[in-house]
């Protein structure tokens, strides 16, 4: 399982809460796949607002890529300048590997 603590030291920085009790279930990037307590990665597509609403509680964002003006400011946004190196670093911790 992933925590909001694992993703922090990968990512150039952030907005939103940083609380590092915050946990993830699962990691999807499809906006409209449900994704409860999930971390969405918007590599398919960038509907930030369906993934939220999918229950996605947390997003890795290309860096230089403005936000939706919808998005919540207690929402946590990793900012990162390559989003597909972070998901191939998600799957590998998912996996142990």
């Amino acid at each position: 399982m992933l925590s909001i603590k694992d993703i922090n030291h990968l990512s150039n920085s952030m907005r939103g809460i940083n609380q590092s009790n915050i946990t993830f279930e699962l990691v999807s990037i499809f906006s409209d796949f449900p994704q409860p307590k999930g971390l969405f990665i918007p590599i398919h597509d960038a509907n930030l607002d369906k993934a939220i609403e999918n229950g996605a509680i947390a997003a890795i964002w290309k860096e230089n890529e403005p936000l939706p003006s919808y998005t919540p400011n207690h929402f946590p946004v990793f900012l990162s300048n390559s989003l597909l190196q972070h998901y191939l670093l998600y799957v590998r911790i998912t996996r142990g590997n």
